[in-house]
């Protein structure tokens, strides 16, 4: 729902987006003034909500923007033992300064999730049977562009992100099988493995 335009880049791209081979997919988010809105998105299998808001400060003219996003899914909508769940929210702050002629164009977001995907124990399975995964994580992303509007500069761009992530996955099954039944492949008589 915050998603404010994607950009597809094939095959080599320029060094503007480092060190890539083979394409990449640009997701840019919104930050902006924008009202207060709220998503509701309901069917069979899915359940979502979505709440935003930009706004203005100071009299520059900054913008903080905040979104969050709750979802709940099912894989099958007759069990509902085995279920996703996600919290996304990303926090914005933009802004330009003027010294003399020239201008830094700023922009910070903090943004991160936390998905769990779960299989709980129903009645076909031994009581003990589970899966559980669970993801987490958090970006800072600080951009500008300094427009400098000289002769030999006409602006410059810098870009520092840092990410840090956590994965759990936990898988607890039992497989039973039929009663066994052994054999030899040994041709005298006598007791043999089996």
């Amino acid at each position: 729902d915050r998603v404010e335009s994607v950009e597809v880049v094939r095959g080599v791209a320029s060094a503007e987006y480092g060190n890539l081979t083979s394409g990449a997919v640009i997701v840019r988010t919104r930050a902006g003034v924008s009202p207060m809105n709220a998503t509701f998105k309901v069917d069979p299998k899915l359940k979502s909500l979505s709440l935003g808001r930009g706004f203005s400060i100071g009299q520059r003219g900054a913008v903080i923007s905040a979104d969050v996003d709750v979802t709940k899914s099912y894989n099958d909508i007759r069990s509902k033992t085995t279920q996703y769940k996600r919290l996304t929210g990303q926090l914005a702050y933009s802004d330009t300064y003027t010294v003399g002629e020239t201008k830094l164009l700023f922009n910070g977001k903090l943004s991160g999730y936390i998905s769990q995907n779960v299989d709980e124990t129903d009645a076909d399975r031994l009581e003990f049977e589970y899966t559980k995964e669970l993801n987490r994580n958090l970006l800072l992303n600080i951009n500008g562009n300094w427009l400098a509007n000289k002769a030999w500069l006409t602006s410059m761009r810098f870009v520092a992100s840092a990410n840090i992530g956590y994965q759990f996955s936990e898988v607890f099954d039992v497989h039973k099988g039929e009663l066994p039944t052994p054999y030899t492949t040994n041709l005298n008589g006598g007791e043999h493995e089996g």
